[in-house]
């Protein structure tokens, strides 16, 4: 099994790079000439001679800011960090500037902030911005805008907005270089090649290892992961450090951890739906209903819903949860929160009868329903 999934990744055409501040660092915060210009050499062999189209996330703004004006612990205060995101980002978007160029290859600079893609029309800018870069041979230099985010300083990371420009501009592999060689096994000893799902068991075994100049751990990276195998897509998490790690990714060689899911590709509408908008409510469910989603690919009906939270309109997305409180899915209603209310562990016949109109028997259908893996 290993060695097709293997073989899908040499096949990967559109690939997201993410790449960690340890990765392009030294331990004093400086953009190290020796890494970068490794890392550069071997995106511009995969693009140029394997013709793959890259994007390219990398974090690293606030760590060479540090480097830049000399200070070599990261500060904890939102504008010392939001100063340092705005020195460093320009030293690092003129370094792989300057590095490709070299190389034959234009770069485009990409700022985003979670707005940019939860919002519907400002995320189908920012996808159809990151698409015209592609098809004009351009690679995407993405970073989080962290001179304007505050919440990603403050909660958030990279590995995070990887995963969402991956699954918004339907990347087929999504590679996390890092610090460390991959995902341990359980008893921390051995590289495992390759894991499929993430359930409670791995969970249970991560390293909680963020570091001065990063922001992230294994944790978040697992996270991310999770999100690409959620949309039926691959993920490889390696060591950036190594020499050549990428290219031996793509030679199909045991390089780093791969992930990978047992389930078919998301569909673009229910990506939306599970992953960028707002979410505006919340609906319980019965065990019946549950079993019904998780199972039988069923819609949601009223009779199933045991309480609602939150006031939102027909059209909103809501996340749903089960009798043990977990979040198990999200959907798109037909029926106002008020409505549902109403119509609430009623059988669908009643609904006419409760509301004086019958415009759907669902209170989600399941093309607008989306169940996440457990």
């Amino acid at each position: 099994m290993i060695n097709a999934i293997r073989n899908k990744i040499s096949k990967a055409k559109r690939i997201v790079i993410k790449v960690g501040t340890n990765v392009l660092a030294d331990e004093n915060g400086i953009i190290s000439s020796y890494r970068i210009n490794n890392l550069v050499k071997q995106i511009s062999y995969i693009k140029e001679n394997l013709k793959k189209e890259i994007v390219l996330v990398s974090s690293g703004a606030i760590g060479a800011g540090m480097g830049e004006i000399g200070i070599s612990n990261r500060p904890k205060t939102l504008p010392s960090l939001q100063a340092l995101a705005s020195i460093g980002q320009c030293k690092l978007i003129k370094t792989y500037h300057d590095l490709f160029k070299k190389k034959g290859i234009t770069i485009g600079q990409v700022l985003l902030t979670l707005d940019d893609i939860q919002d519907r029309k400002r995320h189908l800018n920012t996808s159809n911005t990151l698409m015209n870069l592609l098809r004009r041979g351009v690679i995407p230099v993405v970073n989080e805008n962290d001179t304007v985010a505050v919440d990603e300083i403050k909660f958030g990371d990279n590995d995070i907005m990887a995963a969402m420009v991956s699954i918004f501009i339907r990347a087929d592999l999504l590679i996390i270089l890092t610090n460390v060689d991959g995902f341990f096994d359980m008893d921390n000893k051995m590289i495992m090649e390759h894991v499929c799902n993430i359930d409670d068991d791995i969970k249970k075994h991560i390293r909680i290892d963020k570091t001065p100049l990063g922001v992230g751990g294994m944790e978040s990276k697992l996270i991310a992961v999770k999100k690409i195998l959620a949309v039926g897509e691959i993920a490889v998490i390696a060591n950036g450090k190594k020499k050549d790690s990428l290219l031996k990714i793509f030679k199909g060689e045991k390089e780093g951890t791969v992930f990978y899911a047992d389930s078919d590709k998301m569909s673009g509408k229910k990506r939306w739906i599970a992953f960028f908008p707002v979410v505006a409510g919340k609906i319980f469910i019965d065990s019946g209903a549950e079993t019904a989603l998780a199972s039988k690919n069923s819609s949601l009906l009223p009779a199933g819903i045991t309480g609602i939270s939150g006031n939102f309109k027909e059209g909103s997305i809501v996340s749903i949860f089960a009798t043990d409180k977990k979040e198990i899915g999200r959907g798109l209603v037909n029926y106002s929160s008020c409505e549902i209310d109403r119509i609430k562990g009623c059988q669908t016949s009643s609904i006419k009868t409760i509301l004086g109109r019958s415009d759907y028997s669902e209170v989600i259908h399941r093309d607008n329903l989306v169940v996440f893996k457990q």
